[in-house]
């Protein structure tokens, strides 16, 4: 089958299917909302209540949507669709089983270390932990299942990038207005808490900058999302020669992704997160390692350009005091962490240096002290476990609730080596085979994905990229079914 064939839209599976439906309005506005917790941070923000998670309104209704439609499916293709998409899943399938197989030691593994003595505080974060990745999970096969014709992946994934972009200009405008104003017009929020804090600010080259957030709940937060906007930009061009549109309003955001990598990097800049620098290099590294399966409409050459035309710029404008610019840059930048991290190499130096924060520390200090842990997992809420009082001692706190924002460290800390093996396993069939039918939006999600086992990850955005993944080759497998009895049919003929 040509590639051409598999982003064919008069598909026998995409006949007579509306776009639009309750479903694929409930996905859309999951995909513009849920990454930056806009609700929540407005409802803190207006009435000082933090306790409000607007995230679950809409995914509660997800999941009653996903058993209503597996219970009682309306078709044989809906049928067969979720076989398909089960099938694609079984890697993950096998994690949960085995997630949940070990789960039953860590208990008595916590205890017996002197990790932790509270049975309370052990089994809330095994269920807390458990029950959101399961849901999270649950939300993925739900997307999958919607996002049925290629029409509705290509508006779903636009309006997911829209929402990007608006955040992005969003914080150039925060910048702009901090730096004439010095008014902040969107304070972080936290939603774990009653109060609203004031954002940080920067000294840089004598100047008072801000660090900002725009509509994401932290500076890193916001930096991590554009560095998945510039993967997106990166291959834009590649991916509107397989999903052209006709509307207007699309046509003027794909002008905006051609043109404006710069803009995503100055945004990068301007949050002075050590994570968004990190996710930035390691986007790029990636990009390198699978140049050869780059579609030849990406705009590399493009983007090159554009990056040496920043750097160039920024150097002529730093030129008269261009040490004292580096000096600063590095004293707000990944590399202060970096340069730091090894002052002590001793178990007990991580608890108190200021080079890590408290997450990234635990999961050094836990694997430390517990390697063969590492190497079977203990289950859910394994890592939160692990890291409760290394935090509670960073902190100076009474209670904590310690997460990882890395999937790897996340999963590495539930399932060990067996589930970094079945992980690579689902990668490998649902994302890195297709690389070599040069889709670009494999190559994207690809990315993506990959992207979220070394940076700083948005849970919620990962899980949704799986189901976007899912939906896609699900489309290519029961077509390619459909082709293959079509022939088959046909040959029998003569």
């Amino acid at each position: 089958m040509s590639q051409s064939s598999y982003f064919n839209n008069s598909s026998c599976f995409n006949r007579a299917s509306k776009i639009w439906s309750f479903d694929f309005l409930l996905c859309i506005f999951l995909l513009i909302s849920a990454p930056y917790q806009i609700f929540d941070t407005a409802v803190a923000a207006t009435f000082g209540v933090a306790q409000l998670q607007f995230e679950w309104l809409l995914i509660i209704p997800c999941i009653l949507r996903l058993v209503y439609i597996i219970l009682f499916p309306s078709s044989r293709i809906r049928i067969q669709r979720i076989r398909v998409i089960f099938y694609l899943l079984s890697p993950i399938i096998l994690i949960i089983a085995y997630t949940l197989l070990v789960t039953t030691i860590q208990p008595s593994f916590l205890i017996s270390n002197s990790v932790i003595q509270d049975n309370s505080t052990i089994y809330s974060f095994i269920l807390k932990r458990g029950s959101k990745y399961l849901v999270y999970m649950a939300v993925s096969i739900y997307i999958s299942l919607i996002l049925k014709s290629w029409e509705r992946i290509d508006i779903a994934i636009r309006f997911f990038v829209l929402g990007l972009c608006i955040a992005e200009l969003l914080g150039l405008t925060q910048e702009i207005i901090y730096l004439i104003f010095k008014i902040n017009i969107i304070p972080i929020v936290r939603t774990t808490r009653n109060f609203l804090e004031v954002s940080p600010t920067v000294n840089f080259l004598g100047l008072n900058f801000l660090r900002i957030n725009s509509i994401a709940s932290e500076p890193k937060v916001l930096s991590v999302l554009v560095v998945f906007l510039i993967l997106f930009k990166f291959f834009w061009s590649s991916y509107i020669v397989q999903f052209p549109s006709q509307k207007i309003w699309f046509s003027k955001m794909d002008y905006y992704m051609k043109t404006s990598f710069p803009i995503s990097v100055l945004t990068i800049i301007l949050t002075f997160s050590g994570s968004g620098q990190f996710a930035l290099l390691s986007a790029f590294v990636l990009i390198l390692i699978f140049y050869k399966h780059i579609p030849t409409h990406s705009r590399l050459n493009q983007l090159y350009i554009y990056l040496i035309c920043v750097i160039c710029l920024a150097l002529i404008l730093l030129l008269p005091s261009i040490y004292s610019a580096i000096q600063s840059f590095l004293d707000v930048s990944i590399l202060r962490r970096a340069g730091k991290l090894f002052d002590k190499l001793t178990l007990d130096s991580l608890l108190y240096t200021t080079s890590t924060d408290a997450e990234d520390g635990a999961f050094i200090y836990s694997f430390l002290s517990h390697p063969l842990a590492f190497s079977h997992g203990l289950g859910f809420g394994a890592y939160s476990n692990l890291a409760y009082e290394f935090v509670k001692t960073k902190y100076d706190a009474t209670i904590a609730s310690p997460f990882s924002r890395n999937i790897f460290i996340e999963l590495v800390s539930s399932t060990g080596l067996v589930g970094l093996f079945l992980g690579f396993i689902f990668f490998k069939r649902n994302a890195l085979n297709f690389f070599y039918i040069k889709s670009s939006i494999h190559i994207i999600i690809g990315f993506l994905i990959l992207l979220n086992f070394f940076v700083r990850a948005n849970v919620i955005v990962f899980f949704i990229i799986i189901g976007i993944l899912l939906s896609i080759n699900s489309i290519i497998l029961l077509q390619s079914k459909v082709t293959n009895i079509y022939i088959n049919k046909s040959l029998n003929l003569y």
